[in-house]
């Protein structure tokens, strides 16, 4: 998985994969009903990941992006899928400290991602 040319070492333990959904609507009225249907979108559809745990040099790598506050590329590394330029809208992480480590960890990192646009040439459009 890379997030604006970041490779993460530590992969999120849970995430939801990119999938567009399909946007309609039904509309009655005294005799009748019509249904609309927009198709598929998936731009503006908010991703959660989490980790268990995640090495401190990587939350600050991924916590620099966020307080940035600009659009990154993800690539989710699915086949079939992304990539996409996104936000992070939502980021955080409890300090673990561990004994016997030089640096810290993080647990119960929490990220959420905004799609923005969908790359050219990755596997969605």
């Amino acid at each position: 998985m890379i997030l604006g040319g970041y490779t993460f070492p530590w992969k999120p333990d849970e995430f939801g994969i990119p999938h567009p959904d399909l946007y309609k609507s039904l509309v009655r009225t005294w005799k009748t009903a019509v249904y609309f249907s927009w198709g598929e979108e998936i731009l503006g559809k908010q991703i959660p990941l989490s980790w268990v745990f995640m090495p401190a040099a990587q939350f600050d790598a991924i916590d620099a992006m966020y307080q940035a506050g600009a659009q990154v590329v993800w690539d989710p590394e699915v086949v079939g899928v992304g990539p996409f330029n996104v936000e992070i809208v939502e980021f955080d992480g409890e300090l673990f400290e561990t004994a016997h480590y030089e640096q810290p960890y993080r647990r119960d990192v929490k990220m959420t991602l905004l799609i923005a646009d969908s790359i050219q040439g990755g596997g969605m459009s």
